[in-house]
């Protein structure tokens, strides 16, 4: 009984704290949509009583997220007069606002400024920023973020990587640059993790099997072409031909569509 008891009232507490942070993120969504950003809509911040927290910001983000312009104003705001100080989640939340075509700019510009502060784009926020990319066809900005995880500690996975291959292949006009650069960077970074788990190693220049694989998985995954002769043809190539050759063999294959 006393178990129980103490369920209903942990219930009734956690709905207490919902109710009130409903009210507070309302207050705040509905002053900051009602006009404009400019001095009146601050002083009317202001009069409202929130206490921060990252749940509290994170909420009003995604609130605000149809207006990106008035999310990055309340984000600066907090910062600039309540003496917020943004930490690597409330980088990332305000970062899933920015994700549209209008706010790219400001979407990199907040890039660079979490990077400055030491912070990384979580992978969590890496997966829902690319998939939104790779539906908007914002496909450069999708490898410029795909380049800057490889580089950092949270790097995307192999089927990630295809999967971005893949909306680069479904592209009107297909951007063979694009490819190429989510080819190398993949490249680039098994390379210096090979060189890491095997120092001295023999120089070989033909691609590294987790390529190979990514190569014919990634493809194969979507599409179920593993019998498929040009497949084929793909895995000899890069088994048999130098490292420059067979990738570019397999990116034009990618590309220009399976005969």
């Amino acid at each position: 009984m006393a178990a129980i008891i103490g369920t209903v009232g942990a219930d009734e507490g956690y709905m207490e704290m919902r109710i009130s942070l409903d009210v507070i993120v309302k207050g705040v969504v509905d002053v900051v949509l009602g006009s404009d950003w400019n001095d009146d809509v601050k002083k009317k911040l202001g009069k409202i009583n929130v206490q921060l927290s990252e749940n509290v910001l994170l909420e009003i983000f995604t609130a605000l997220r149809g207006q990106p312009f008035k999310a990055l104003f309340f984000f600066r705001w907090v910062e600039e007069h309540m003496g917020y100080i943004h930490n690597v989640v409330t980088y990332n939340g305000i970062l899933k606002v920015l994700d549209k075509q209008n706010s790219i700019k400001e979407f990199w510009d907040v890039v660079n400024e979490l990077k400055s502060m030491g912070h990384d784009i979580d992978s969590d926020t890496y997966i829902k920023l690319s998939r939104t990319f790779q539906r908007r066809m914002m496909l450069t900005d999708a490898v410029e973020l795909y380049e800057l995880m490889m580089d950092g500690p949270y790097k995307p996975s192999v089927l990630h990587c295809g999967s971005l291959l893949r909306a680069i292949s479904l592209a009107d006009t297909p951007n063979l640059d694009l490819a190429f650069r989510v080819f190398n960077k993949f490249d680039e970074v098994e390379k210096f993790l090979d060189n890491m788990r095997n120092a001295g190693g023999n120089g070989n220049m033909k691609p590294p099997g987790s390529l190979r694989k990514l190569i014919l998985f990634s493809r194969n995954d979507y599409l179920g072409l593993s019998s498929h002769p040009t497949v084929c043809r793909a895995a000899a190539e890069a088994k048999t031909t130098t490292w420059d050759g067979s990738k570019r063999f397999c990116i034009d294959m990618w590309i220009s569509g399976l005969p």
